[in-house]
């Protein structure tokens, strides 16, 4: 019963507005994706694939090569975000949890003069805190990137749909971010990765 009770509770995320499908407006950037040779992916392994409403209960996945990769995604609006939803269906896969991402960042794109602002004065001490988690994804373009999340994709858990909160000096300083990059930097031993049911979630600007 604990159980079923928890899996409805993850599941009812699923109810709340989520800012990065594309059937809502969101669109992949394919300069801030990568492997790059995925980007021309042919449709049934797209990294829109990752982005998509699921026409059944399993979501649909974006397969790419090694252990890191990540996705750049342009929200269906300018957001200040609260939360990151990943749902791997790593049960029904022939090679279980092995191609589940691991460790993973989520990064906002840092733009206009107030975020500028913000960025560099009251969040100074939690970039500090965290530096040693890098600056920005591995392909950057150039654009000033904050960490708004540092998680573990946990493949061992009886449950595929995880939530993890933005940080609470991100959330508390009302940052508004219309770009992100899911940055997947491990996963759980497999020769590829399967990125799945990304949803984010927050607050329209």
């Amino acid at each position: 019963h604990v159980e079923l009770a928890i899996r409805i509770a993850l599941e009812s995320t699923v109810h709340h507005r989520n800012f990065a499908l594309v059937q809502a407006g969101a669109r992949v950037i394919p300069r801030l994706t990568f492997p790059n040779d995925s980007v021309d992916a042919p449709a049934d392994n797209a990294p829109e694939r990752a982005l998509q409403e699921p026409y059944s209960r399993s979501p649909t996945c974006w397969s790419f090569p090694g252990d890191q990769g990540q996705i750049g995604i342009r929200l269906s609006h300018k957001i200040s975000p609260t939360n990151i939803v990943l749902d791997v269906p790593y049960k029904t896969w022939t090679e279980g949890l092995s191609q589940a991402p691991r460790q993973v960042v989520l990064w906002g794109v840092v733009d206009g003069a107030a975020n500028q602002a913000t960025y560099e004065q009251d969040l100074q001490a939690y970039r500090n805190g965290i530096a040693h988690h890098g600056s920005g994804p591995t392909k950057s373009l150039g654009y000033t990137f904050l960490a708004l999340a540092i998680f573990e994709y946990d493949a061992t858990t009886a449950f595929p749909i995880q939530t993890y909160r933005v940080a609470d000096p991100v959330i508390d300083s009302q940052m508004e971010f219309g770009v992100i990059v899911v940055e997947v930097r491990s996963n759980w031993g497999g020769e590829r990765t399967s990125l799945c049911g990304i949803r984010v979630h927050g607050e329209v600007v």
